[in-house]
């Protein structure tokens, strides 16, 4: 099975698996973990070898902190800048979070044992072989808490998925309508499933692009694209009928709709800027995209969820007009006064003793 000369050091836990095995065990909660406690350095000392301890320490605080504040951890966590293909092993133990991608697509092949993952809401197990194919803008979650489960990542960016396609000759398939949908298509394919099993040349491919990444030699990115190109022409020419398509969705819409229920969650805070940075958009086109599809401006939704929120409190609670201002996030308590009596023509102490619901 793993006739690959490399096979071996992919299987076995590296430093940052331990480290993460050991948050894990321990149950720590992540806002408590410091990088730079000695039974973290203690963790990365096997690796030390082949990479400094103090990019090991930094890479494993940036992925904690970043597991921390965002609901959706972007793609520049998981790949390294300036690379547009990058391959990597998927940490056991690592926190589970929800991944999304703005520009790039992933693909996941499971080296041994099985992996449970969801993605856009499918839960779905990959085995030993299989491999599952992520569209930009879906979302997906796994966590993998047995060592003897080993999963690779490849994150590639769609420009590089289009050159590719120029250069393949693509016939009417699954496969090709997935790249062509992903980049040029509003109806796209959320994930392809590759229910292939074990292919010995499949897996050659694989290993030999995390040892090409590892050597990082003049030729290592050159190599890695010609090798996901020929890893896409094998599952056409012997797995075109094992691959199945997930469930169509637009993209645009299904996007949105997941970002103002965030803002929603968080409207005593948040801003359109810091939802622009969150989810890797310019600011103006998160504007342009949240008036084309609730007809409404940012501005005027995230007072309208605040109004009917502070009605709620208004007949629910016992809280003072002054607390509700302040849950809701109004600074001054006089302009919460000013929007409340302007949608509801009533002054918050008349509403709370008013009929009305």
């Amino acid at each position: 099975m793993d006739s690959h000369p490399d096979a071996v050091k992919y299987i076995g836990m590296n430093g940052l698996e331990h480290a993460y095995q050991y948050i894990y065990d321990h149950q720590i909660p992540l806002e408590k973990v410091n990088a730079g406690d000695a039974v973290y350095q203690a963790c990365f000392e096997m690796d030390r070898d082949k990479y400094s301890m103090a990019d090991m320490t930094r890479n494993f605080q940036q992925m904690i902190d970043a597991t921390l504040l965002n609901e959706y951890l972007p793609t520049n966590v998981l790949i390294p800048e300036g690379k547009r293909i990058y391959i990597r092993k998927w940490p056991c133990f690592m926190p589970e979070r929800t991944y999304y991608h703005l520009d790039a697509m992933e693909l996941h092949y499971v080296l041994q044992g099985q992996v449970t993952q969801t993605v856009n809401g499918q839960s779905m197990v990959l085995h030993t072989g299989d491999m599952c194919l992520i569209a930009p803008e879906a979302n997906y979650s796994l966590v993998i808490t047995d060592a003897k489960d080993v999963m690779f990542s490849i994150i590639i960016y769609t420009d590089m998925i289009r050159e590719i396609l120029d250069r393949m000759d693509l016939e009417e398939d699954t496969l090709s309508s997935f790249f062509s949908k992903l980049i040029y298509g509003q109806n796209y394919i959320p994930f392809l499933f590759c229910d292939i099993g074990v292919d010995l040349y499949i897996r050659e491919i694989i290993l030999d692009m995390m040892e090409s990444q590892d050597a990082e030699g003049s030729y290592a990115d050159r190599y890695m694209k010609t090798a996901f190109e020929l890893l896409c022409l094998r599952l056409l020419r012997n797995h075109k009928s094992r691959i199945v398509a997930g469930n169509t969705a637009l993209k645009r819409g299904t996007r949105i709709t997941a970002i103002m229920d965030y803002a929603e969650s968080h409207c005593d805070t948040v801003t359109l800027g810091a939802l622009a940075k969150k989810y890797n958009y310019s600011y103006s086109y998160l504007s342009s995209v949240i008036k084309e599809h609730y007809g409404h401006s940012f501005r005027e939704i995230l007072s309208e969820i605040r109004m009917e929120k502070a009605a709620c409190l208004l007949k629910t609670t016992t809280r003072s007009v002054s607390a509700i201002s302040e849950m809701l996030g109004y600074g001054e308590k006089s302009h919460f006064f000013k929007v409340f009596k302007k949608k509801y023509h009533m002054t918050p102490e008349e509403f709370r003793q008013s009929g009305e619901t």
